[in-house]
């Protein structure tokens, strides 16, 4: 500590002066790519259900309106379409959550059950003359929690209005869930849809 040489009193040092370093600068591609987002279900999320034993809902939206006497004209001896989809849909521990004309929401606890049931019920709509389309995404929620309203289900219903006919689109989630242990399905690159901002990859789904 250094003194006045007048008054002898001690003389306190000047602090040192402060170097404050610039805000850190994210770095190029942080941002998560557009592609694999979709919304408020995530992939984390999804794992964290599944380590903890509980099922993660598999959406499928369907659409039945190029199905003869199935679509928007049925006969008096046409099956109704909560009829159609639930032969198929049951057996695979599949439940409708929603009828709306010719449009169909179920869920599913097992995305790969999901998956065959909607082939199986789009094999059945080509051996009719007719088409239907189908689009399904694997989210966060649990199957009871999803209704028309909740983002998986409102993926599901974009991926329908892109699908072809008689094709099934699936989101990178259920492609991810289907090929852990080995699949007899392979997927094809499907158009991109665009979901609350959001741009997700597609993917068409085919047997081996």
């Amino acid at each position: 500590m250094s003194v006045d040489p007048v008054t002898g009193e001690p003389i306190e040092a000047e602090p040192a002066p402060r170097t404050v370093a610039p805000p850190a600068r994210a770095e190029a591609g942080t941002p998560a790519d557009p592609d694999t987002r979709v919304s408020d279900d995530t992939t984390p999320a999804t794992d964290e259900r599944s380590s903890r034993g509980e099922p993660a809902a598999t959406a499928v939206f369907l659409d039945l309106a190029g199905l003869p006497g199935w679509g928007s004209d049925p006969g008096p001896d046409d099956p109704d379409t909560s009829t159609i989809v639930d032969r198929h849909a049951a057996p695979a521990g599949g439940e409708i959550r929603l009828v709306r004309g010719c449009t169909v929401l179920t869920t599913y606890g097992d995305p790969r059950a999901a998956v065959r049931a909607t082939l199986s019920l789009l094999v059945e709509a080509q051996r009719s003359s007719g088409s239907a389309v189908a689009g399904a995404h694997l989210g966060a929620s649990a199957p009871d929690d999803v209704g028309p309203d909740t983002n998986v289900a409102r993926v599901a219903a974009a991926l329908s209005e892109l699908a072809d006919a008689d094709k099934l689109l699936v989101t990178a989630q259920v492609v991810e869930a289907l090929e852990d242990g080995g699949s007899d399905l392979a997927f094809d690159d499907g158009p991109h849809a665009d979901v609350d901002g959001e741009r997700i990859s597609t993917f068409v789904v085919r047997r081996r």
